[in-house]
This record gives structure tokens, C-alpha cells and sequence, in this order.
């Protein structure tokens, strides 16, 4: 793998990880696009690292109170936190359960483009369509929290964004909206609930890399791809936390709708 072709894709990976346009979707789409051999196993579980790493550091504070929540259970200060602990197990199962059972047969049959194409198009329109509800009930879901019931329907949406296309922050921001919750605390429960599920991710690569027997390394495309998907994460988490309220979700519908409509189209 050469620097272009690793940087490429770890820049890829740290937009669309954490952007409403599906990160699986693009990773299959680039490589086809440039003609590229398909990235290894160790690369892959390098870039869900990088991701990991920069949702992680930037939500670092809430994790700290997260931590302490979970211990000081006779503290009523930290009741709040310990609810959101509490709804992001809740909201992992789902998905974690779906992802561990059917992981072989996503990765062999749902990788095709023209599922991507579809799954771009339909979830954009979800997405406009949350980002329109969102809108006009701002105000009264803006102190909403996530409980069990609302951390479960999230949870069994992310089911769907197994699939390539589909995005795991648009879905889960999608569901957490037409749950009650605003754009703002969607998309934070939504990153908060990706870190044990990227985790989760990358631990299957290296399983899967330690049960192939395929342990070579390249050190300098590793590296690259851990770098450039930390830092471009963290850019990313920063651009859709800090332009929620003032340019919604609507535009990376729309840009779903167009990539997704040239997929099917030209591809």
C-alpha cells in the first residue's frame, strides 16, 4: 500500500466515521474508484483505532464522569451520568448482537455497490426528513435525556447500519430524534455509544488477522492510516458537533442523495 493510497483512505475513515455519510460505504467505494487492491485486515483495525483514539480524547470529559458515575452510585450528583451509562449498555446490545452474528454475511454479500447507492439515497432522505422534525420541536426536546425505552429504540435501529451505506452516526442520530432527543444530545449519545462498538470493530479485525496467520505488518501505511483517521476524526466530531444547530443535518442528506444517485447511475 502505497502513502496516497493509506492517507487517502485514513482521511476517508475519519470524515465519514463520525459524518452522517457512511464510513463502510466510502471505504468500499474509494479503493474502487482508484482501481486499489483491497486494504488488509491490519490496515482496517489501524484505522478503526484512529477513530477510536479521537472519540475518545474528544469526548474525554464526559467519559471521566461517566467512570465515576458508574462507582459513585450513593452520589446524587452524578445521577444524570449514571442513566446515560446505563442507556449506552442498553444501546449497544442491539447492534453488538446483530454485528457478531451476522458479520460474515455482511461482509460477503452486502458489499456490493449497488447496495450502497440505495443505502445513501434512503437514509439521506431519513436524515432530511429528522432533520425537518428536529426543527420544529427544538425547543421542547432540547432538556430531553436518553432513558432505557429511548437508548433500546436506538439501539435496535443501529441495527441497520451494519449494512454499508447506511452510516452508524446517521442512523443512531436519525433514531435519536424521531425518539424525542435534539439534534445536539442525538448526536452525542450517538458518538458516546460508537466507542465500545468501534472497539468492538477493531477487535474483530485483529481476531480475524490472528485466526488468518496473516501477521506481516507495514509499518509506515499503519501508521499513516492511525494518524490520519485520529486527526481527521477529530476535526470531523468537532465540524458536526459545533455546525448542528446552525446548518442542521439536511446538507449531508443531501449529499447522500446525490453520491448515492451517481453510484447507481455511473458505477
Amino acid at each position: 500500500m502505497t502513502t496516497i493510497q493509506s492517507l487517502t483512505l485514513g482521511i476517508t475513515q475519519g470524515l465519514t466515521e463520525f459524518l452522517p455519510i457512511s464510513s463502510s460505504g466510502h471505504l468500499i467505494l474509494i479503493p474502487k474508484l482508484f482501481h486499489w487492491p483491497l486494504q488488509t485486515l491490519g490496515f482496517d483495525a489501524a484505522l478503526h483505532l484512529g477513530t477510536l483514539f479521537a472519540v475518545l480524547f474528544y469526548f474525554r470529559s464526559d467519559l471521566r464522569r461517566l467512570m465515576i458515575a458508574v462507582f459513585a452510585r450513593k452520589n446524587p450528583s452524578y445521577r444524570e451520568d449514571r442513566r446515560l451509562a446505563l442507556a449506552i449498555i442498553l444501546g449497544i446490545i442491539p447492534a453488538g448482537t446483530a454485528g457478531a452474528l451476522a458479520n460474515d454475511i455482511i461482509e460477503t454479500r452486502f458489499r456490493a455497490l449497488e447496495v450502497v447507492g440505495a443505502n445513501l439515497i434512503i437514509f439521506g432522505i431519513l436524515l432530511i426528513a429528522a432533520d425537518f422534525f428536529a426543527k420544529r420541536n427544538e425547543q421542547k426536546s432540547a432538556n430531553s435525556g436518553v432513558g432505557p425505552m429511548r437508548a433500546l429504540i436506538i439501539g435496535c435501529a443501529q441495527i441497520f447500519s451494519l449494512i454499508p451505506g447506511a452510516s452508524r452516526s446517521g442512523v443512531t442520530i436519525t433514531a435519536g430524534i424521531f425518539s424525542g432527543l435534539s439534534r445536539a444530545n442525538g448526536a452525542r449519545f450517538s458518538f458516546l455509544m460508537s466507542i465500545p462498538l468501534i472497539a468492538a470493530a477493531g477487535a474483530f479485525k485483529l481476531r480475524d488477522i490472528f485466526g488468518s496467520g496473516d501477521i506481516s505488518v507495514e509499518i509506515l501505511p499503519l501508521s499513516i492510516g492511525f494518524i490520519s483517521s485520529a486527526l481527521v476524526g477529530l476535526i470531523a466530531i468537532e465540524i458536526l458537533m459545533k455546525t448542528l444547530s446552525r446548518f442542521g443535518l439536511a446538507i449531508y442528506g443531501i449529499y447522500r442523495i446525490i453520491a448515492g444517485s451517481l453510484i447507481l447511475l455511473f458505477l
